[in-house]
């Protein structure tokens, strides 16, 4: 005898997606996963159920047919969201379609080939798989020996592929055939800042800034410029171009291909800003397993202060930042070396200046793999009016597991330098070590001959919890000359000066140590860099050092900084030092809550000083933040605010400072744009590669892993920041979307090609959504379990309890058939009102009558009754 399964269904009513339809299997199927690959056939010794139509609502006509349920693990066809398991190993979760195939009893799930491959099917055992647009693919019919196991009730898809069908592939490998070369668009990104000083006197000097990103994609070519417009009161305003160039990628060569402006990386020479082309290997193109930089700037601002950020000349960064240390984290990775030269302008005109090391880190590579760069062009530095050609060939390749070596040569008018060295890995840590030969001939100077030697070494000290870098050590003679010294020797020669006495560095050293003292104890840390040179006597040391613990909730905070210079010739010395204590405190226990904090410092030049000030955010996304300040310093009392606004499209702030005789007042806007052939839509600051969602009607649906970005009223939305080469989801939540709009799958990935503007649709259903709730023509509730179909005969939903049915009325769709069985008696129609009231999108609208069964007038031939509405109309209710 066949066991009784008593089944209680509850209300529900569906919103998006296929969540619905996946909660309506797991209470109408019984038992766990059933191996699906194909058709799946019913075991002759298999246990059935059977059900027990007592427990369906009470006063319901007739139990619905419900057989296909007899057995475990019956699945809805319908798009499912799925955690996917790959031969054991965890895959980031799919909207999987699910279709029944022949006569099954169930839904199979539909795979892609493209799937496979991404998980490592070795290619060449799909192509014999004969691949039908729109047809329901089984993995059975693209893997012989393939199974596919799907758990309703934990929305687990289980896929098994023999290992004679996988490639032995590193992990995270993406193939090339997968990576997706993006739309023709036009990109911009913008960060606007003005800044506005008012002292006591009456005087003004407002300053601004715009930095632009701007860029141009046709097919696999990318034009892109980078520039900074900067303007001061009185002065006018100024454009000053950082870079412009085209650029693609070459698969094939692992490489990326720049004809423009651009700058060389700096990994064995100087960076340097160059006019001509430059072929470039690219190790993201390999999986993260085999597998951009620009450094963090920190600092400590006295009260709200504007921070600009140069090197060589070019600006390259401006914002304002509130009172108390900060961080600047979001540099563009610019792919070139040299010390930044960050300025802290305080609000009464007090400067302070400090330069950050941006060097790369050791050299080596894993076994085999090799990384080169070839760069031929003319030299195009801002501050040097030489533009001599140059060419620069380095490569750099792994020996073996330990030791990869390296070498480069650099060739220029009157120039030419040659660099060999070495990298390995070692117990003792990791170290590299290089010489430089350089000869330049420079008149003035005759023929100079040197060498540079440069040492890095970085350690992990696992036990003690200690992390110790030594950045640099580099050691140059006095004849040796960089590119750029020799280039800017012939300048000053030709204007007359006396270069025999030209200052260029002789040593430099910089150090990092970072050290845990476990627990809750806190951490430990040290920096520092120390310069000699050579013909001015001139050295100068730079420190910093400082304790951070937790105590309770509150964070405490010991920090000391100090720069000192000294000139052996000029007898001059100088230095400056700064020493502070802080604590921070949250203010309740709530996500949002807000911090005090209070920072007690002593500053060589101006003496005590002390702030107080309170700082958080609020929003469902945190998207709005308040920071508010007093300090004294200097006798003078002064009070800082600052607020800021994350919003879909752009990053807004305002903020402002008075001690009684200067006032300042600044605002900021960060954001950008894309054009392509769907319209303008607006967004957030752009990265380099970038995600365009479209799903039609779905206006105000959320972007997954945004800062709140949302599609517009055109369906539109961008996703700012992808990895290249790399599998990214994209995924819209529908929250926030009209109840009338179903977005079929939520979450799709993509590999993008570098620099690329991807196009991620998502198919939507649109249609009113209606909860109808109908009896038989009789007064009886209509059969529990009972299927929906339209008119086209595709299934809509099923019946659920009280008679209840949640359907979307799409365009056309003005009639529904009820069925519980095969019989002509088994079955009624419904018929949609023409005239259904209008609504919000944010309610269901309800709609009550009854269901008539069809009357016989021909063979063959059926009359719908139409519905019955009490009270004449329908109605919209939440």
């Amino acid at each position: 005898m066949r066991p009784r399964l008593s089944v209680t269904h509850p209300a529900f009513v569906g919103r998006h997606g296929a969540l619905p339809r996946a909660i309506h299997a797991v209470v109408l199927a019984g038992g766990s996963g059933v191996a699906v690959a194909g058709e799946v056939p019913t075991p002759p010794d298999a246990e059935a159920y059977e059900f027990d139509s007592r427990f369906f609502p009470a006063g319901s006509r007739a139990a619905a047919d419900i057989s296909r349920f007899a057995h475990a693990n019956v699945v809805l066809p319908d798009v499912y969201p799925v955690d996917i398991i790959f031969n054991g190993q965890r895959q980031n979760g799919r909207d999987v379609r699910f279709a029944v195939l022949g006569d099954a009893i169930t839904a199979s799930p539909c795979i892609e080939p493209d799937w496979l491959i991404e998980y490592g099917v070795d290619a060449t055992a799909l192509a014999s798989a004969k691949a039908t647009p729109g047809a329901c693919q089984t993995i059975d019919q693209l893997v012989p020996g393939a199974t596919a196991t799907f758990d309703v009730s934990d929305q687990r898809l289980e896929l098994t592929v023999p290992q004679a069908h996988i490639s032995h592939l590193p992990r995270g490998y993406v193939p090339p055939q997968l990576w997706d070369q993006g739309i023709n668009a036009g990109l911009l990104s913008y960060r606007a800042n003005t800044y506005q000083t008012s002292t006591s006197q009456g005087s003004s000097v407002t300053t601004s800034y715009l930095g632009l990103d701007a860029g141009l994609n046709l097919g696999a070519w990318h034009l892109r410029h980078t520039g900074t417009l900067h303007s001061t009161s009185g002065r006018g305003a100024r454009y000053q171009q950082n870079a412009t160039y085209v650029h693609r990628d070459l698969p094939g060569m692992g490489a990326q291909l720049y004809v423009g402006e651009t700058y060389t990386d700096g990994t064995m020479f100087d960076s340097l800003r160059l006019t001509g082309v430059r072929l470039v290997s690219d190790s993201q193109m390999l999986p993260g397993s085999r597998a951009g930089y620009a450094p963090v700037i920190r600092g400590v601002a006295a009260g709200t202060a504007r921070v600009t950020i140069t090197q060589r000349g070019i600006l390259l960064y401006e914002t304002t930042v509130p009172p108390g240390a900060f961080a600047i984290d979001d540099l563009y990775p610019t792919g070139y070396g040299g010390d930044l030269k960050v300025t802290v302008t305080e609000a009464d005109g007090r400067r302070s200046e400090f330069d950050v090391p941006y060097a790369a880190t050791p050299q080596l590579l894993r076994e085999g793999r090799t990384d080169y760069a070839l760069n031929v062009g003319h030299l195009n530095e801002v501050e040097q009016a030489e533009r001599p050609w140059l060419a620069q060939a380095t490569i750099r390749h792994g020996i073996s597991n330990n030791l990869t070596g390296y070498m480069g040569g650099l060739m220029s008018r009157g120039y030419a330098a040659y660099q060999f060295g070495t990298a390995f890995n070692a117990r003792v840590g990791a170290i590299s070590a290089d010489i430089t030969y350089a000869h330049a001939n420079v008149p003035g100077l005759g023929l100079s001959n040197g060498h540079s030697i440069q040492l890095r070494y970085s350690k992990t000290f696992v036990d003690t919890g200690t992390i110790f870098a030594l950045g640099a050590y580099r050691y140059s003679t006095a004849s040796y000359l960089g590119l750029l010294d020799a280039n800017r020797l012939r300048s000053l020669y030709r204007q007359g000066q006396d270069i025999s006495q030209y200052e260029r560095i002789r040593s430099r050293f910089d150090i990092t140590l970072n050290q845990s003292l476990g627990g809750r104890r806190g951490s430990l840390f040290l920096s520092g860099s120390a310069e000699t040179y050579w013909n001015s006597g001139r050295n100068s040391v730079t420190y910093s050092a400082g304790y951070s613990s937790m105590i309770g909730s509150a964070t405490v905070g010991l920090g000391v900084q100090r720069v000192r210079t000294a000139s052996a010739d000029a007898g001059r010395r100088r230095s400056e030092s700064r020493a502070q204590f802080t604590v921070s405190l949250p203010l309740g226990s709530a996500p949002r809550r807000p911090y005090f904090t209070s920072e007690i410092a002593h500053e060589s030049a101006s003496g005590l000083q002390g702030r107080a000030g309170l700082s958080g955010g609020f929003g469902d996304q945190g998207q709005f933040g308040y920071a508010g300040s007093m300090s004294r310093r200097g006798g003078r009392t002064a009070v800082e605010a600052m607020a800021s606004y994350a919003a879909p499209v752009a990053d807004l702030s305002v903020a402002g400072s008075d001690d009684g005789q200067t006032r300042t007042f600044s605002a900021g806007a960060a954001g950008g744009l894309i054009v392509h052939g769907g319209g303008v839509t607006f967004s957030q600051t752009l990265g380099e590669t970038v995600a365009l969602a479209h799903a039609p009607d779905a206006a105000g649906a959320q972007l997954s892993g945004t800062r709140g970005a949302r599609l517009d009223r055109r369906g539109y939305g961008v996703v700012p920041y992808l990895s290249p080469y790399q599998m990214n989801e994209v995924a819209v939540d529908p929250v926030g979307t009209s109840l009338d709009v179903e977005i079929k799958a939520t979450s799709q990935r993509v590999a993008p090609h570098r620099g690329a503007v991807v196009l991620v649709k998502y198919q939507t259903v649109s249609g009113r959504a209606l909860l109808v709730k109908a009896r038989s023509d009789d007064g009886q509730v209509l059969p529990f379990g009972a299927e929906v179909f339209d008119r086209t005969g595709q299934v809509v939903g099923v019946v659920g309890q009280a008679g209840r049915i949640f359907v979307r009325d799409s365009a056309g769709n003005d009639g529904l058939t009820v069925r519980w069985g095969k019989g002509d008696h088994q079955s009624c129609n419904i018929v949609l009102p023409d005239n259904l009231p209008a609504t919000s999108g944010k309610t269901l609208t309800t709609i009550s009558g009854s269901c008539a069964r069809p009357v016989p007038v021909a063979a063959h031939a059926r009359q719908a009754t139409s519905l019955h509405y009490p009270g004449g109309t329908p109605d919209a209710r939440p």
